[in-house]
């Protein structure tokens, strides 16, 4: 891969994330404020809802 470039990969932090929102849920740090958002709705849909 010489002379190639790296492709650069960024984290889209504008649309929550599963594994983000089980990070609010434990209490960790590593959320973003729509990750915390979409948690809080989540228990409105009710059990089972997909």
């Amino acid at each position: 891969m010489t002379g190639q470039k790296p492709t650069v990969v960024g984290t889209d932090t504008g649309e929550p994330h599963p594994a983000r929102m089980y990070d609010w849920y434990l209490g960790g740090k590593d959320d973003h404020p729509d990750d915390e958002a979409t948690g809080r709705r989540m228990p409105a849909l009710g059990p089972g809802r997909r």
